[in-house]
């Protein structure tokens, strides 16, 4: 019975360090493939010292020793198991940054990826617990002495891959066993987040002219609306109004976002950060909050993504509390649900806008965020089946469950929410910017946005509309659309709005080579990743077609479920 104990325990470890560490072998290959030999032996090095651990500490005469290993290697293994399987990457220090900034969707994100959690990291934290916790004697005596010894043997392996990881400026962890590498990952990128020390902003240099600002600047950023699915076409039933809507805007078409997940790309806005120089402008740029407060703005902003974090105290994506000292009114819709926050949203700008004061307005909108089915009402489902049809999203993960909720996502938070904007808000003396912070990539088990290698160009496509109640400044517009066709950019809309403020078009153009106004500068794509320069000045930067079809096919299939539903939503 002791040896059957043994064996069984030799066996189900092994299973676990196997089926846990996918891409063990293709490494190898590629790495003798490239001749990186020294890189090949240091990685077969770090492996056998992790397995070598993770049977010491398995086989630990003393359960809570035991016990404890188990619970870390376990709680590793399942997070990167199911990480993987969501975003069929290992994860990143990047990966870190993005979800410790983007914590407060933690809610979301449960709802949305609910199956793939359970049922990945249930299952291998389950099997690790199970194969690493339960007692098996080994035979030998000298054997048991050493794995006594050998306590804190996997110290080791986690400490090696961190300093592969800080020497690789981030990098080097792929394949690296995933008992040890997300936990040594988070320990570095803690690290840096920790001690990186504070860049010091720049001033506003230039001195606007008061007679040609904009009265009421408001600038809308969208949550995961991609360019491709706001149809303005007569009769269309996916967006059915805007095409009665569409002489109000001044469309640039598809853009390029600055990055694939909502802070990083807000931050790059927010900040006026430059393409050409994106990991010093970021940090050092002023803010777009002092730009309005020195051309004499009352600065507002909007949170309309509260309706479901529920936290009217926190600063969003990546704001700091220095920033937020220049933001006259910071308002977090935490009260409404979250189908009704961008129309509260609405009534602030039409509240903000009325009187003689000149505001400038940034507001987060609620948007298509995931989960999809909450960000619209019950009765407003024009596609179907929905992710929800029992109940529970994510239920479904077949690709056509997830457009039909989608699309019935931006009928609403898009289509009416600008049928209801251009019906209540003052448009004299007005002037509006529209895109949202990323796109989507809606495939089964996938991630939507926020991947840093590798990312599809759907989570960069996003969509550029402006109106202006001026008509010098909208023929300015229009003749700007028309120079960036299939070449717009997030990086273009921040000194365009410095120009809507009254700031001279020579001055801006000392600091910035692109503007909603002038022609756009290089080919389009967007960042993902390191893009403060915590370990290096190379941006990752994923090029994006603005002039490909990236529709997918199950969601032109879709059909309203009635016509009479279709033709309800746009009354």
């Amino acid at each position: 019975m002791r040896n059957y104990r043994l064996w069984l325990k030799l066996a189900l470890v092994s299973a676990f360090i196997i089926f846990t560490n996918v891409g063990f072998l293709g490494r190898i290959q590629l790495l003798w493939g490239q001749t990186r030999y020294d890189t090949l032996v240091g990685f077969i090095g770090i492996w056998l010292i992790a397995v070598v651990a993770i049977f010491a500490a398995a086989f630990h005469p003393r359960w809570p020793w035991r016990l404890g290993w188990a619970l870390v290697f376990s709680a590793t293994a399942a997070f990167a198991a199911a990480y993987y399987a969501i975003s069929g990457s290992d994860f990143s220090v990047f990966d870190f940054v993005s979800l410790w900034n983007a914590r407060h969707e933690a809610g979301r994100a449960a709802d949305f990826y609910g199956v793939q959690l359970l049922h990945t990291a249930g299952l291998v934290f389950v099997a690790g617990l199970v194969a690493m916790g339960f007692s098996a004697p080994l035979s030998s005596a000298r054997a048991t002495v050493w794995t006594r010894r050998l306590a804190l043997l996997p110290i080791l392996p986690f400490a090696a891959i961190a300093g592969i990881v800080l020497m690789k400026s981030g990098g080097g962890y792929q394949a690296l066993p995933r008992q040890f590498a997300p936990l040594s990952v988070a320990a570095v990128a803690a690290t840096k987040v920790a001690t990186q020390g504070a860049h010091a902003r720049g001033e506003v240099a230039w001195t606007p002219d008061p007679q040609k600002r904009v009265k009421s600047i408001i600038f809308l950023v969208d949550e995961s609306v991609r360019a491709d699915y706001l149809d303005f076409t007569a009769g269309n039933s996916f967006t059915p109004d805007l095409p009665a809507l569409k002489a109000n805007f001044v469309d640039f078409g598809p853009a390029a976002s600055g990055g694939n997940c909502s802070h990083y790309s807000n931050v790059i806005l927010r900040s006026g950060a430059r393409r050409d120089d994106l990991t010093v402008s970021i940090n050092e740029s002023p803010f777009i909050w002092s730009y309005a407060k020195k051309a004499g703005y009352r600065t507002v902003f909007v949170d309309a993504q509260g309706a479901v974090v529920k936290d009217p105290s926190r600063l969003t994506n990546f704001m700091t509390v220095n920033e937020a000292r220049n933001i006259d009114r910071y308002v977090s819709l935490n009260n409404v649900p979250p189908e009704q926050a961008d129309f509260e949203l609405i009534k602030i700008i039409a509240e903000e806008t009325k009187g003689d004061q000149p505001v400038f307005l940034y507001a987060n909108k609620n948007g298509a965020h995931f989960p999809y089915d909450a960000t619209y009402p019950k009765d407003r489902v024009i596609f179907g089946p929905t992710m929800t049809e029992d109940g529970t999203e994510a239920s479904f993960e077949d690709k056509t469950h997830r457009m039909a909720s989608y699309r019935n996502s931006i009928a609403w938070s898009v289509d009416q929410f600008f049928v209801r904007f251009f019906k209540e808000v003052d448009l004299s003396n007005l002037a509006v910017v529209y895109t949202s912070d990323h796109g989507q990539a809606i495939a089964e088990g996938k991630l939507t946005h926020c991947t840093i290698e590798n990312a599809n160009p759907r989570e960069g496509l996003v969509p550029l509309l402006a109106f202006a109640s001026d008509p010098t400044m909208r023929h300015e517009l229009e003749t700007g659309a028309k120079a960036g066709h299939l070449r717009a950019s997030h990086f273009t809309i921040a000194p365009g709005i410095l120009e809507m403020m009254g700031y001279r078009r020579n001055d801006i153009a000392q600091y910035y080579n692109e503007s909603l106004f002038t022609s756009p500068k290089g080919d389009p794509a967007f960042s993902s990743g390191d893009i403060f320069g915590m370990f290096s000045k190379d941006v990752l930067w994923h090029p994006i077609d603005l002039a490909k079809d990236y529709r997918e096919p199950e969601a032109m299939a879709l059909r309203p479920r009635t016509p009479a539903l279709a033709q309800s939503v746009s009354q």
